[in-house]
């Protein structure tokens, strides 16, 4: 198996790229749960069930870079300078327009390397909630091991979008602030779905 070479900022200097890997989670939650609903005794509402997976987790790294070869060594993946009185934090701005904010960073001088280090942000975050609901219907007149079951099926039942990783190359060809930095196009997840089935069962 042939793996994929992510470029370097420094090819001289490989220790300049460590951080996080591209899929780096720190913190995951996924909740199952199964319930019969307790209808019994009456054939117009028994056989009923409910399930349900949430998923909560953090965002995946990404990373900043300068959108040109600055420092003249042949790769557009170097990073610009984190400007004193920001961090990985409070660059963030949380919005979906501008996720980061364009003032935290500065172009390096032509022929140096930013200090911006790899991977030094966070996309936006994931919950996705799916839920199904079920009915077994024994139809004895047919047969004992005639069974029916409904199934309607909601994925992503809220709606929630959930958003993707933002434009991360800051500057333009001539060193201007780039209009797409931090402009988030994309999705992780679907809108909400809802399907329907039949089975039967003998």
């Amino acid at each position: 198996m042939r793996l994929r070479q992510i470029p370097t900022e420094n090819p001289y200097n490989s220790g300049w790229d460590r951080g996080d890997s591209q899929f780096d989670v720190r913190q995951m939650l996924r909740l199952n749960g199964v319930y019969t609903l307790p209808f019994h005794r009456n054939r117009l509402v028994e056989g009923w069930g409910i399930s349900s997976i949430m998923s909560f987790a953090t965002g995946l790294p990404f990373n900043v870079t300068d959108g040109l070869d600055n420092s003249k060594m042949g790769c557009t993946c170097e990073r610009p300078n984190l400007n004193p009185g920001f961090t990985a934090t409070n660059a963030i701005t949380g919005n979906r327009t501008d996720w980061i904010n364009p003032a935290a960073f500065s172009l390096p001088p032509l022929g140096v390397l930013g200090s911006l280090g790899r991977n030094t942000f966070r996309t936006p975050g994931l919950f996705d909630a799916d839920v199904s609901m079920t009915r077994d219907k024994r139809i004895p007149e047919i047969s004992e091991a005639f069974l029916v079951q409904f199934r309607a099926e909601f994925f992503n039942i809220t709606n929630h979008t959930n958003f993707g990783a933002p434009g991360g190359g800051i500057f333009t060809g001539n060193g201007a602030v780039s209009p797409t930095v931090g402009v988030i196009t994309s999705t992780n997840t679907s809108s909400r779905q809802i399907q329907f089935s039949l089975r039967l069962r003998f």
